[in-house]
């Protein structure tokens, strides 16, 4: 897994993004702030993982621990025909 840009980096795209983008909003201008998003796609694709590596689950810094409070269940021969069933753990409802 790699750590990602180092914080001048970060720091770098998010003032490029934050210049035109966020100044737009800030003013209220969102008409503006939207044409930016459409006219720089490949930019926002590319600041997420840029800026937040992808941290897997079941590795040493993100255990795998969870403890299922619900889940819903089908019952029926499709989608659009039977029952859907919901089930949630005693004492979390």
């Amino acid at each position: 897994m790699t750590e990602g840009p180092g914080p001048l980096i970060r720091t770098l795209l998010l003032l490029s993004v934050s210049s035109a983008f966020g100044s737009s909003l800030k003013l209220g201008n969102a008409e503006r702030a939207v044409e930016w998003l459409f006219n720089h796609p490949d930019a926002l694709l590319l600041l997420p993982p840029l800026l937040h590596p992808p941290r897997f689950a079941g590795t040493k810094d993100v255990p795998a621990k969870y403890k299922l409070k619900a889940f819903i269940l089908h019952k029926g021969p499709s989608v659009h025909s039977g029952h859907y069933v919901a089930h949630i753990r005693a004492g979390d409802a």
